[in-house]
C-alpha cells in the first residue's frame, strides 16, 4: 500500500503526504509501523525503493524519518540508494 502512495505521480503531494502521515500515526499506535515500511512488492522493492526510483523527495524524507530500512535488498540485490 505505501508503495502506491509514495510513487503514484497523479496524486498531489499535499494530499498524499497527509494521507500517509495519517497512516503512520495510526500504525504507530498499534506498534506495527515497521511492517509497512519494510513491506516488499513483487519485485522485492520497499516503499523507500519506490520513492527513490521516482524521485519523490518528500516521500524519501518522510520514510527515512520514520526509520524505513535503508539497506534492504530487492530481488535484483539493489538497495534504495542504488
Amino acid at each position: 500500500p505505501l508503495h502506491f502512495f509514495v510513487s503514484h505521480k497523479r496524486l498531489r503531494r499535499n494530499f498524499t503526504s497527509k494521507l500517509v502521515g495519517l497512516v503512520f500515526k495510526e500504525l504507530s499506535k498499534t506498534q506495527e509501523l515497521m511492517s509497512p515500511l519494510s513491506a516488499q512488492n513483487h519485485l522485492g522493492d520497499t516503499p523507500l525503493h519506490a520513492a527513490c526510483r521516482n524521485g519523490s523527495l518528500w516521500a524519501i524524507d518522510m520514510l527515512t524519518n520514520a526509520k524505513a530500512p535503508l539497506m534492504s535488498h530487492n530481488k535484483t540485490r539493489q538497495t534504495p540508494v542504488d
